[in-house]
């Protein structure tokens, strides 16, 4: 409060509120990607240690698709 000057916490509290949406819909859309990444880290697991002739032929469905 004494950074924005505001004299009370009832003045302050609609601010405070919007951080806190703000924050809650930052921290949504965190998650909807970390849930893609998982996605992205399985796969990634499941071609480690594949061959190079494999995995050309994965990258080339992948360029198909």
């Amino acid at each position: 409060m004494s950074c924005t000057g505001h004299s009370t916490y009832n003045a302050m509290k609609p601010y405070i509120e919007v951080a806190d949406e703000t924050q809650r819909a930052e921290l949504a859309k965190w998650d909807k990607a970390e849930k893609k990444g998982d996605i992205k880290s399985d796969i990634a697991k499941k071609l480690d240690g594949v061959d190079e002739k494999t995995l050309k032929k994965v990258l080339e469905l992948l360029k198909s698709a």
